[in-house]
């Protein structure tokens, strides 16, 4: 993949404990990487500033839907071809990525949605059961999603409703010309 195929970008908030060691994974595997660090508190902002990543930082906690927004909107600002949201605990596998990526484009995909083992929060399995239902899609909180940025590019800005990450997904489901995929992935515990 050349520098401009995909963008990993990492919401952020208060997240000294793990983001060294996720971008450290990242940067291992050659991926342009882009943080948003979401007004955090703690040294999220001097960790991420020390390493060879872009940043973007929010003055103000703004919210997990604004900084997917911000990342999204960096994509297409900087003509990436896909982007791809990652979480910055350290639950997630680097090695995901290339995966998401070759599926999208085999199959053709506008965004591929992570599909988690397990769930963190009651409430994860509750939206879950209600967008399989409607959807067919069963973790729409799941961190981990890739966007084709030609497809998604139009929908943008999307953070109107806080939705938790879910807007977008929610907007796309409902153009039926989307090709919407979801793909297993295992999670690690929290660092």
């Amino acid at each position: 993949m050349n520098n401009k195929e995909i963008l990993v970008f990492i919401p952020a908030y208060n997240e000294e404990n793990s983001l060294r060691e996720v971008l450290e994974d990242l940067l291992s595997h050659n991926y342009s990487i882009l943080v948003i660090d979401d007004g955090s508190t703690d040294e999220t902002f001097n960790i991420v500033s020390k390493m060879p990543v872009e940043v973007i930082k929010h003055s103000q906690n703004k919210g997990y839907e604004k900084a997917l927004s911000s990342g999204l909107s960096y994509a297409v600002e900087h003509d990436y071809n896909f982007a791809i949201s990652f979480d910055a605990d350290g639950q997630m596998y680097a090695d995901d990525i290339e995966k998401f990526f070759f599926l999208a484009k085999e199959r053709d995909a506008d965004i591929v949605v992570g599909k988690r083992k397990i769930k963190n929060r009651f409430f994860e399995y509750f939206v879950g059961a209600l967008t399989r239902f409607y959807y067919s899609i069963s973790d729409p909180l799941c961190g981990l999603k890739l966007y084709k940025i030609s497809s998604i590019a139009g929908l943008l800005p999307f953070d109107t409703k806080n939705l938790a990450g879910t807007e977008l997904l929610i907007k796309a489901l409902q153009r039926k010309s989307f090709r919407i995929l979801e793909m297993k992935i295992d999670i690690k515990r929290r660092l």
